[in-house]
């Protein structure tokens, strides 16, 4: 399923971005198709920790799962809010009738608040 771009990263937050990450001592690892698709991707040798920062909204963590495979987990980084889904449902008797759930929801950032976030995990993480 394709993710709609949120908010495109421009130069300016991609060289403050860089600039914030190398100050925290992390390096930039975007492969070619990333930056294509408008991923940052970082890694942090402190911790073997993989960042990645989406044009989509997501900020994510990357953690490694063994030492001998290249096995990430995956973490949303992005704080969620609880919604009430509510739908419809036509019965045998032609009868429309309401149900609903509970879910999860993420809450998408824009750019300045996912550097906020990324920062803000990366430092938290390490303590």
């Amino acid at each position: 399923m394709a993710t709609s771009k949120f908010c495109k990263f421009n130069a300016r937050f991609r060289q403050a971005t860089n600039c914030v990450a190398e100050t925290m001592g992390l390096e930039l690892i975007s492969t070619p198709r990333q930056v294509e698709n408008g991923t940052l991707c970082f890694y942090d040798p402190e911790t073997d920790t993989r960042y990645s920062l989406h044009e989509s909204g997501y900020v994510r963590r990357h953690i490694r799962t063994s030492d001998w495979m290249s096995d990430w987990k995956t973490y949303q980084l992005n704080r969620t809010k609880q919604v009430n889904v509510k739908y419809q449902v036509k019965s045998r008797n032609g009868k429309m009738t309401e149900q609903s759930y509970d879910c999860t929801q993420r809450i998408l950032a824009n750019p300045d608040e996912q550097l906020a976030i990324f920062v803000r995990r990366v430092l938290t993480y390490r303590n």
